[in-house]
């Protein structure tokens, strides 16, 4: 699938990137400047993806791209198949800071590939997607997965030992700092929250399109954060970085309570 021609229309939007986050050279406040007029918006189009694999279907090409720039595929492969060596040491090494037993939250948990190998190592997860049929196929990796906005109001208020921002989910909405600060409310005093963080080091906000080849999604914001971003994005959530590192070209940090 190539990207399709822009159409320029009225703004029914608009979004400011927070402070310290640097707008995509580029991207304007408002969705028209680079973009098509969407016919469905991006979290349809994904959960329609999720739900014909989930009917045994083959999974379709879903491409994403930002205003100007050339169409990739989405991992989706990548994302309904099982915990792949880098997600496996980033979990162990969140399982290791946290006690026996723990309870962990996945902010944007998809097709629940990170829930469920929590869950295989005993740990008590929970995942929490906006797609319905991410929430299904988690549950049928055998974690359990709750239908809620990752930014909305979620139970368990600082009762959650870990929280997880992985696959880049730190940047939904745009808005690092917002979801730190959730992360943060929903962790008990000793807990930690894993991020996966841009692997090229790049700290910025865009709109971006989906597209699966008949249809193109209404743009949305998305914010990529970079390592030596990270600290400063978590400064108003009162999380601390306490470790950094890298795995098979992705990167990687968990954060305390300060």
């Amino acid at each position: 699938m190539t990207r399709p021609a822009v159409a320029h229309t009225p703004a029914e939007r608009r979004w400011t990137p927070e402070p310290g986050i640097p707008r995509a050279a580029g991207h304007a406040d408002s969705p028209v400047a680079g973009h098509v007029l969407g016919t469905v918006s991006a979290l349809q189009l994904y959960d329609e993806a999720l739900a014909a694999h989930l009917s045994g279907l083959p999974l379709v090409e879903v491409l994403v791209w930002a205003a100007g720039g050339p169409p990739v595929a989405l991992a989706l492969h990548r994302w309904c198949a099982a915990a792949d060596a880098a997600d496996r040491v980033a979990l162990d090494r969140l399982r290791a800071a946290l006690p026996a037993h723990a309870r962990v939250l996945d902010l944007g948990c998809g097709p629940g590939r990170h829930a469920a190998y929590q869950q295989g190592a005993g740990l008590a997860v929970l995942g929490v997607d906006s797609s319905l049929a991410a929430v299904a196929l988690t549950r049928r990796a055998a974690a359990p997965a709750l239908h809620a906005d990752a930014l909305g109001r979620l139970p368990g208020r600082g009762a959650w030992d870990g929280v997880l921002l992985l696959d880049g989910n730190v940047g939904m909405g745009g808005n690092p700092r917002r979801l730190l600060l959730q992360a943060a409310d929903l962790l008990t005093p000793g807990g930690r929250v894993l991020v996966e963080l841009d692997p090229d080091g790049v700290t910025d906000c865009r709109w971006l399109q989906l597209g699966d080849g008949g249809r193109v999604s209404a743009p949305f914001p998305w914010a990529r954060l970079a390592v030596d971003a990270l600290e400063r994005a978590a400064a108003g959530s009162a999380l601390v970085v306490t470790c950094c590192w890298s795995e098979h070209g992705r990167r990687f940090a968990l954060l305390a309570p300060a």
